[in-house]
């Protein structure tokens, strides 16, 4: 059985885990907008689908579908 000293611990480290795991998702999602902006960026620049796709590593099949989401329409400019 778990002194009480030894549940707060592992309930802070719970905490501490999960709070780290929810960074890491936030920075994932602000990270994959970035990218999309990126190519859409580089599209409107006139960068062609194949060397977008070469640089990115992705499939140009990919890039299109990127392209044609709304968050690539909602580039900043």
């Amino acid at each position: 059985m778990e002194t009480p000293e030894e549940v707060r611990r592992r309930v802070r480290r719970e905490k501490q885990l999960a709070s780290r795991l929810q960074l890491a998702v936030t920075r994932l999602e602000t990270a994959q907008q970035e990218r999309i902006w990126a190519i859409a960026a580089a599209y409107a620049a006139g960068l062609s689908i194949r060397k977008i796709a070469a640089a990115t590593r992705l499939s140009p099949s990919r890039i299109h579908q990127l392209l044609s989401t709304e968050e690539a329409r909602e580039t900043p400019r």
